[in-house]
Parts: C-alpha cells; sequence; structure tokens
C-alpha cells in the first residue's frame, strides 16, 4: 500500500499529516490497536480532535482513499 500512500502523502502534504506505524515495534503496535487496526495492510484517517473518520483493512484503492481524505478535509 505504500505506492498509494506515498502518492497522496505528496498531494495533500500541506493539510494533512501522515504517520506510519510498524507492527514490529511494540509501542506502535500498541497505538495501532488503540485505532482499531489488528492486521495488515490498514489505513485510519485520524480528526484532529483524535477520533477516528475512516478506516480501511487490506488493500485499498487510491481513488477510493483519496475520496475519503477529501470528505475528511474538504475539497
Amino acid at each position: 500500500m505504500a505506492p498509494i500512500v506515498d502518492g497522496l502523502e505528496e498531494k495533500y502534504a500541506a493539510s494533512v499529516k501522515f504517520v506510519r506505524l510498524e507492527f514490529d515495534d511494540p509501542t506502535q503496535n500498541k497505538q495501532a490497536r488503540q485505532l482499531g487496526v489488528f492486521g495488515h495492510p490498514a489505513c485510519v484517517l485520524v480528526r484532529a480532535d483524535g477520533t477516528v473518520a475512516a478506516r480501511f483493512i487490506g488493500e485499498v484503492a487510491r481513488a477510493k482513499l483519496d475520496a475519503a481524505i477529501v470528505a475528511l478535509i474538504g475539497p
């Protein structure tokens, strides 16, 4: 999923903070589980207040993820 996220990371760099978590790191694994992620690949969109706006488990199409980001931050 990295190529999809990398492209979107560049596109939305000015308005979205992208954070990558590694399941092999115990401290990051705990953070992923708190976001409701129990496997990978996964992507979670989190609002500024910390609430989950969208959660994608498994591969997700770039267009679908892009649309979810636009829905979250506006056009």
